[in-house]
């Protein structure tokens, strides 16, 4: 009797112990289930998120300026590049900007378009040819500073010129080109100079759409480089600090040409068709911008890369390196350094500020630019930049760098600053092996036989010694061709 109730207490201890197994068991079945049930639910989105990434060809710009300000954040920028805002601009008192000029400022405008921000001047008529050029090539829209000078009589027809030009091509800027007047009434020597970046900033100010390339109106893009920049820089991991650029080249003018008669159906409409022009012809009619008098202009490209690159690649910034490219425009972008007018450090000191702000630079590999010369090579006499150019940038837009973003490291001193007699020991004998004595190393570069050598065609010891001593930019680059 009593064993059997031990065993019945036992027996009902077990179905209990058995029911709370159970139990157990049902609950982590049913938490496992449901884990195993949003994970693949976590993976399905994912996919799909990957299938509508991959279908993108643009950057997802809305038309709601929040969601656009969102998906471009760039409040973690702690300093705003608002130093310069008035160090960085000239005088414009006497300068009168006319927005719009006969046309809509409030244009209906796609916002994941890019617009070409560039500036031209009356007093060349064969700009306008240019402009018409650009507007040939491009699938997106153009603003464009025009700047002319006022007579000292008064206005008398400043904007004729426009007003023609309007007037003769108004059905092929319909919706795609707003032109921003701009009449300097100044008569002094100030005025004698292009103010080249004081239009950058007022074509770039009025473009409409929040992607811009600011572009010089005698750079004619490739035939369908505005989707195929758009394709690029929908694939940059970095939209707030990162540019798209297009890689420069140069047509040279035969004997019987004259600029104004090129335009851009003479010019290779895809990569394709310029390379094919750059291997065929052996009197380099296309060639690298620049690259065979200037190559820190547009050499760090690195042409050869670029002629088999099938996808968008990273390059450093170097040194007086000034590219076109696609850029956001955000108020936390760079402005031009206004007081540079005229030729020299107009350019170049916008991209350099860009480098030390952060930017990235990208080299898009399938479309391209092409500067028309204005004459045959050998007969533009050499432009030297101006004293009060140099003062400007060494006296005013360089202690603004260094105080906004502290010392470049690309402008560190080199030991080819140093007289002979102040050169460490192990920097004499890294010069010894590239032939320079006590007396030599003085000469300028071009008193020095081995500056004349190919830098890539130096022997090891050669090479590694010119890169210690910092002369690498002081020998030979030969222009890169395909």
């Amino acid at each position: 009797m009593n064993v059997d109730k031990t065993k019945s207490t036992r027996n009902g201890f077990n179905v209990i112990k058995n029911s709370r197994k159970l139990r157990r068991f049902r609950i982590i079945l049913c938490c496992g289930g449901t884990f195993l049930g949003l994970l693949g639910y976590h993976y399905i989105c994912l996919y799909i998120n990957i299938i509508r990434q991959a279908s993108v060809q643009a950057p997802i710009l809305e038309d709601n300026p929040i969601s656009t300000k969102d998906y471009f954040d760039i409040s973690d920028d702690k300093k705003a590049l608002t130093v310069a805002e008035n160090k960085h601009k000239m005088d414009t008192s006497k300068i009168e900007i006319i927005p719009y000029y006969r046309c809509d400022s409030k244009a209906d405008v796609k916002r994941q378009s890019i617009s070409i921000a560039t500036q031209m001047s009356t007093n060349n008529p064969a700009r306008f040819q240019r402009l018409l050029d650009l507007a040939s090539r491009w699938d997106g829209y153009i603003s464009v500073a025009i700047y002319t000078k006022m007579s000292e009589t008064g206005y008398g027809k400043v904007s004729e010129a426009v007003d023609t030009f309007i007037d003769a091509h108004g059905s092929l800027f319909k919706d795609k080109v707003a032109i921003h007047l701009v009449i300097d009434k100044r008569f002094s020597k100030a005025s004698e100079f292009y103010p080249n970046n004081l239009l950058r900033n007022i074509a770039t100010e009025y473009s409409l759409t929040k992607l811009i390339i600011n572009l010089d109106v005698d750079f004619i893009p490739s035939l369908n480089s505005h989707n195929q920049l758009l394709f690029h820089i929908s694939k940059l991991k970095n939209h707030k600090r990162a540019v798209m650029m297009l890689p420069s080249f140069e047509r040279q003018l035969a004997d019987n040409e004259d600029w104004e008669n090129v335009t851009s159906s003479d010019l290779p409409t895809t990569k394709t068709k310029l390379l094919k022009e750059m291997k065929s012809n052996p009197e380099r009619v296309y060639s690298p911008f620049h690259h065979s008098f200037f190559p820190a202009g547009h050499g760090p490209t690195d042409f050869a890369r670029w002629y088999k690159a099938n996808d968008a690649y990273m390059i450093n910034y170097k040194k007086n390196f000034e590219p076109y490219y696609v850029v956001l425009k955000t108020n936390k972008l760079p402005q031009f350094w206004e007081h540079f007018t005229g030729f020299g450090k107009n350019k170049l000191s916008w991209v350099e500020e860009m480098a030390l702000a952060g930017y990235e630079f990208h080299v898009a590999p399938d479309c391209f630019l092409v500067h028309i010369n204005h004459s045959h090579p050998n007969s533009e006499p050499k432009r030297e930049v101006r004293k009060s150019i140099l003062r400007e940038y060494s006296n005013s837009f360089w202690p603004y760098l260094t105080d906004t973003y502290g010392k470049p490291y690309w402008n560190q001193e080199t030991f080819a600053s140093y007289s002979w007699k102040s050169l460490p020991n192990y920097a004499k004998n890294a010069a010894t092996v590239l032939g320079f004595d006590k007396y030599s190393w003085s000469y300028g570069p071009d008193d020095i036989p081995i500056y004349r050598t190919p830098l890539l065609k130096l022997e090891d010891a050669e090479l590694y010694a010119a890169r210690f001593l910092g002369l690498e930019d002081y020998f030979y680059q030969p222009t890169p061709y395909p």
